[in-house]
């Protein structure tokens, strides 16, 4: 995400992944666990200094359409990003581009707020905006021990999702930090 590029003092230097790169390795990955297909993609893009959008290059797009021809259709889709697939251009053409599997849910983040929706028409495409663990960046009144409550910026409490997938589907709960 936009949070894991490394930052320069110097202002004519690009951010860049390079610390990313040596402790954890590709920026874009795939790994099968069970009946499900994990994607995990970088779809932070940087216009310069400070800009950025979310959305794939044509590499990245080619190899998520690889994905989904190889994966078969039984086989639940799991893509993981850092900006809502959704708020971008390419939503609609991902989501065509996994037509035909089962079940198929985008992961993000990004925005510090918790939300599902159904992408597609036909329901097959979800996607969970999975709050901060922070919630809105460790700021508001604080508890009787100094700690902001730091709701995400929808109002829900801090704290992070526990999916569990199964034949039937996956199912999301929902556990808050410090509430």
């Amino acid at each position: 995400g936009n949070h894991d590029f490394d930052v320069y003092p110097d202002k004519n230097r690009r951010r860049d992944l390079v610390t990313w790169r040596q402790v954890v390795g590709y920026e874009d990955t795939t790994f099968v666990l069970g009946k499900v297909r994990f994607a995990l993609a970088n779809n932070v893009v940087y216009h310069g200094r400070g800009g950025y959008e979310g959305r794939f290059n044509d590499s990245q797009m080619k190899w998520l359409d690889s994905l989904s021809r190889v994966t078969p259709k039984d086989v639940q889709m799991v893509l993981a990003t850092h900006i809502p697939v959704s708020y971008g251009r390419q939503r609609d053409s991902l989501a065509s581009m996994f037509a035909g599997h089962r079940e198929v849910l985008w992961v993000c983040g990004h925005t510090h707020t918790v939300a599902r929706h159904t992408v597609d028409a036909d329901g097959r495409v979800e996607e969970m905006i999975a709050g901060a663990t922070c919630g809105s960046w460790w700021r508001g009144v604080k508890d009787e021990y100094g700690i902001p409550y730091s709701l995400q910026n929808c109002g829900a409490p801090r704290g992070y999702f526990v999916t569990d997938f199964s034949r039937k589907g996956c199912r999301h709960e929902y556990s808050s930090v410090g509430v």
